[in-house]
């Protein structure tokens, strides 16, 4: 069953006499459960797709439909209530509340939807990320991948069945950036969530994804199995990309 359809898509960013195309026509299914990796160099569209999918930028043409939910159907106040209820979000930058402790930060979304708190599965959250002894610890007194598994928990403590992450593990340490790898994906496995995840080092792309999309220049390149792309890479581009970093 698909979760997320996203049909004949473009966006155009205009300044002046200058039009990018960021996104050049994707057509994209992705299916409830599944884990989707998302890479591709510098400028490929990665991030304005993810954006485009998460309700954050609206496309110059083609629909975006979640849950059976075309998101440009609704106004701006129902879009911000569909996501609140929907759709996770985690980030490079954590993104944390300075003045909140932990436990605030992760029930935050669901204050501010008016929704009862599941404080069993908000347990289950924090016992899960290894927080259960920091969380009345306010953001600066923890680590960055600390952090970044608050902003997990929040992405999650709404029951949300989409989390969208843009480069979550960018900006930790090697040794930190495998552990939270290995932690994204129990969870994944554990809660059946889908998730969209976003990169541009392949090596994390192949060892997280049910599937990968390379894109470039705003297109999709190749989508398929990380064993698949090993063997069959789509042309001389997925090649050199695939060939530099993993053999």
């Amino acid at each position: 069953m698909d979760i997320v359809k996203v049909i004949s898509l473009k966006k155009k960013y205009v300044s002046g006499k200058i039009e990018v195309n960021a996104i050049n026509g994707i057509d994209l299914n992705i299916k409830k459960g599944e884990f989707l990796a998302i890479t591709g160099p510098s400028g490929s569209g990665k991030s304005t797709l993810l954006n485009i999918v998460g309700g954050n930028e609206f496309p110059t043409e083609g629909v975006v439909e979640i849950n059976k939910r075309i998101l440009s159907s609704m106004n701006d106040e129902e879009l911000t209530i569909f996501r609140r209820r929907n759709i996770g979000f985690v980030f490079q930058r954590f993104n944390l509340i300075p003045y909140l402790n932990i436990y605030q930060n992760i029930v935050l979304p669901l204050e501010l939807d008016h929704a009862d708190i599941d404080s069993e599965f908000v347990k289950e959250l924090i016992d899960e990320l290894g927080l259960d002894d920091q969380i009345f610890k306010m953001p600066d007194e923890l680590s960055g991948g600390q952090q970044q598994r608050v902003g997990i928990a929040r992405a999650l403590a709404a029951n949300a069945r989409i989390m969208l992450m843009d480069e979550p593990f960018g900006a930790l340490d090697e040794i930190t950036k495998q552990a939270m790898q290995d932690e994204i994906l129990k969870l994944h496995r554990k809660l059946g969530i889908t998730i969209v995840f976003i990169t541009h080092d392949i090596r994390e792309a192949m060892k997280l994804g049910d599937r990968v999309l390379v894109m470039d220049q705003g297109k999709i390149v190749q989508l398929d199995t990380p064993e698949k792309i090993k063997k069959e890479p789509a042309n001389e581009f997925v090649y050199q990309l695939v060939g530099q970093n993993l053999l």
